[in-house]
């Protein structure tokens, strides 16, 4: 059987074989898998818009900018932040439950350490596992490790309080 060089393949460019020698290594774990190339970069640009969009979120219900929270209804001017999210729950098993949680001052403070810490995480590029708890779209970034790249993530990494508790990557 005669093995043939077909012209749409590029030449120079191959897969690396799982059984050949001299092959480099690939960096695996959570921080370094998105550390280098395009995707890195990628990912660290979706962490930083993700987290500009945290932190506007927060910075918006605490001083009532206008755009989702109206102006003299910030968080410092007496508005409570969870009131018009959970107050407007309106079907679901869950529905009295957040509506008796909405405008109760333990609910306003978890919400906004909430969006503070997730946008602080984000765009710090380090604790991104536990950011992701907070919200489900941000597994990807977590996974991707996206806080490598323009972010603390690699040094935040080589802590040895952090080594010994990955959950904190």
């Amino acid at each position: 059987m005669a093995v043939h060089d077909h012209p749409h393949r590029r030449r120079g460019v191959r897969p690396a074989s799982p059984h050949g020698a001299g092959t480099a290594p690939v960096p695996t774990g959570p921080v370094t898998a998105a550390a280098t190339g395009t995707r890195g970069y990628v990912f660290a640009g979706l962490r930083l818009l993700t987290g500009f969009v945290f932190l506007w979120a927060f910075l918006d219900k605490t001083f009532g900018f206008g755009y989702a929270t109206p102006s003299g209804k910030g968080w410092i001017e007496g508005g409570s932040p969870t009131r018009g999210f959970l107050g407007g729950v309106a079907v679901g098993p869950m529905e009295s439950v957040f509506h008796g949680w909405a405008g109760a001052a333990w609910a306003d403070w978890l919400f906004m350490l909430g969006l503070l810490g997730i946008a602080i995480a984000l765009l710090a590029g380090i604790g991104l596992w536990l950011a992701a708890v907070g919200g489900s779209v941000l597994v990807a970034l977590a996974a991707a490790g996206a806080g490598a790249t323009w972010g603390l993530g690699r040094a935040w990494a080589r802590l040895s309080f952090v080594d010994r508790n990955r959950w904190l990557l």
